[in-house]
């Protein structure tokens, strides 16, 4: 799935690791590595959220991450269909999520105006 996904021209640089650090031979090394990119970017989108100085902010952008990641899915699973790949990628659990943040989000500015 990943070679097919990674070797459309429309879904590559959605999809590809851009951190030379991670993935310095770009897709050969996220497929090759997959792992090892996994737990790199994870730990990175991590540390980003917790550097958001505000909870609301890390909220917001965990929500927007996860609408994005939805829309992805979409564009993915197409390419995955047109290429006759049986798996495809869970879209609700993406708008769940974006949806959850949403919620705490509205929840955390009303305890703030309260």
């Amino acid at each position: 799935m990943g070679e097919t996904l990674l070797g459309h021209r429309s879904m590559r640089p959605k999809l590809m690791c851009d951190d030379e650090r991670c993935c310095p031979n770009g897709a050969a090394s996220t497929l090759d590595q997959r792992r090892h990119h996994a737990v790199r970017s994870r730990s990175r989108e991590l540390a980003a959220i917790e550097h958001q100085p505000h909870i609301s902010w890390r909220l917001h952008q965990i929500g927007k991450d996860a609408r994005m990641a939805a829309a992805i899915s979409v564009q993915a699973n197409e390419v995955l269909k047109e290429a006759k790949v049986k798996e495809r990628i869970g879209v609700p659990g993406y708008e769940a999520l974006a949806g959850v943040m949403d919620f705490l989000q509205s929840a955390a500015e009303e305890a703030e105006a309260a």
